[in-house]
């Protein structure tokens, strides 16, 4: 019976299986049980692909990244290997502490043990919209 269940999975067109709701980003992608990509950026890309109301989790591997990623999907996790191993960072700054973004969405930061992101300076006077318990507003430049 098992086998007829799997016959019946390969038979599916590509479109009907199910899609990932988990990838990784890693320097090498050769040992990956995840889709996986190498650079933050695509994997967000393949994330916003997906337009099902599922939450979907970015795993990042310990290293350094250097890239401005914009998060343009709702129900999103980037999960990195600690704050000491995973960094994200660039070279951008902040016009001036009130400069307000137009179209830019809010990262809510959890806790700061899986992913360092630059802290939102002006966050004691942000109205914010929704905030998850236990999260603070991260910077997210435009």
């Amino acid at each position: 019976m098992k086998y007829l269940a799997f016959a019946a999975a390969l038979l599916l067109p590509a479109d009907a299986q199910a899609a990932p709701n988990a990838y990784a980003v890693q320097p090498s992608c050769e040992a990956s049980a995840l889709p996986c990509y190498t650079a933050i950026q695509l994997a967000l890309d393949a994330a916003a692909r997906d337009t099902s109301a599922q939450w979907m989790t970015i795993h990042i591997a310990p290293g350094d990244y250097a890239e401005k990623p914009v998060v343009t999907r709702d129900r999103l996790r980037l999960i990195g290997s600690g704050v000491a191993h995973t960094r994200l960072h660039f070279g951008a700054v902040a016009h001036h502490a009130d400069h307000q973004c137009q179209g830019c969405r809010r990262l809510w930061h959890y806790g700061g043990e899986h992913l360092r992101l630059p802290r939102q300076r002006s966050a004691e006077r942000a109205e914010p919209r929704s905030q998850p318990a236990g999260a603070r507003p991260a910077a997210v430049p435009c």
